[in-house]
């Protein structure tokens, strides 16, 4: 029961990865335009708090709508195909041959695969929604949940850079912990997600990095233009 539980929840660590992310550049960046703007680190903190409550709903809501969307679209579709289905079987059973025809079967191999596909509706579904239409595997998942999970993860990447702001009191001496802290983990998150890609690790950790500090060097430049 505790696997079926682990694997069900499995599906929802892209949400987690894109809340994370986003929470740890974009509050960096953030941060460190209104470091480069103000010496007080308090009005940094100030926006920095309001970035990480203000980003996880926004965070939220667009994962809620976006995960919501695409299943009603699914459901909508698999609702479509299997009238026709029911209606139109031979029309569909020749949609399964044109398709595996194209993957190279042909003969008694053919009308095989069309036979073994077309016995099981379920099955037969599957292959039309996901040759045909081409939605591949969905996985399911609760919009709500999924919204969950994205700003959960955004509170906690969102919250990284800020803490250095709650210890020193000038910008300028609380800014490069701030970036040390959100890069360390940048790239432990870009290093591990590389796992599961071509990349080595290292590549994958540094282009984390790479992508928090030039979001950081350009928002930071901005805020010195603005100096108060």
């Amino acid at each position: 029961m505790e696997e079926k539980h682990f694997i069900d929840e499995k599906k929802y660590i892209s949400d987690a990865v894109l809340g994370l992310n986003d929470g740890l550049i974009s509050n960096l960046a953030l941060v460190a335009g209104v470091a480069g703007a103000v010496a007080h680190s308090n009005i940094v903190l100030i926006a920095g708090i309001a970035e990480v409550l203000a980003g996880a709903i926004s965070m939220m809501s667009s994962n809620y709508l976006s995960t919501k969307s695409n299943s009603e679209l699914y459901d909508k579709e698999l609702e479509r195909e299997k009238q026709e289905i029911r209606d139109m079987p031979d029309v569909e059973r020749q949609e399964i041959r044109d398709i595996y025809a194209k993957k190279g079967f042909k003969g008694k191999d053919l009308e095989r695969v069309v036979e073994v596909i077309t016995s099981d509706e379920e099955v037969w579904l599957r292959v039309m929604m996901e040759e045909e239409l081409g939605f591949g595997k969905v996985s399911n998942k609760n919009p709500m949940k999924a919204a969950g999970f994205t700003g959960l993860a955004f509170v906690l990447g969102a919250i990284i850079p800020v803490i250095p702001f709650m210890i020193f009191s000038l910008s300028a001496q609380a800014l490069p912990y701030a970036v040390s802290f959100t890069a360390a983990v940048l790239f432990a998150g870009g290093a591990a997600k590389s796992k599961f890609t071509v990349k080595k690790w290292y590549v994958g950790g540094f282009e984390m990095v790479a992508i928090g500090i030039f979001a950081t060097a350009l928002t930071y430049n901005l805020g010195l233009l603005f100096q108060i």
